[in-house]
C-alpha cells in the first residue's frame, strides 16, 4: 500500500469550500482494479480521508495504511476547516 497525501491537502483545508472531513475504509481489488468503500473496516486494506463540499460531494486527499492515521490527519484537517470557517 503506498501512501498518498495531497500535496495541498492543508490549502485546500483553509480554502472556505469544504465544510467537513470524512474517513472511509477502502478495500482494494487487484483484479479489477478498483478500489471501493466497504462497510466492514476488518476488510479496510487502506483508509481514505476527504474533504466534504456542501454542494459537489468529496474529494479524496489521502490514503493511508491504518484507521489511526487516517483519523490524525482528519482531525487535523478539521481544525483548519473550523479555523478558517470561524476564524
Amino acid at each position: 500500500m503506498n501512501i498518498w497525501i495531497d500535496p495541498n491537502v492543508n490549502e485546500k483545508a483553509e480554502s472556505g469550500k469544504y465544510d467537513a472531513v470524512e474517513v472511509q475504509p477502502i478495500v482494494d481489488d487487484p483484479i479489477s482494479k478498483t478500489c471501493e468503500p466497504t462497510t466492514n473496516p476488518t476488510e479496510a486494506d487502506f483508509w481514505s480521508v476527504y474533504l466534504h463540499t456542501p454542494d459537489a460531494g468529496a474529494v479524496c486527499v489521502a490514503d493511508l495504511p491504518n484507521e489511526h492515521e487516517a483519523n490524525t490527519l482528519a482531525s487535523k484537517l478539521e481544525t483548519l476547516i473550523w479555523n478558517y470557517l470561524n476564524g
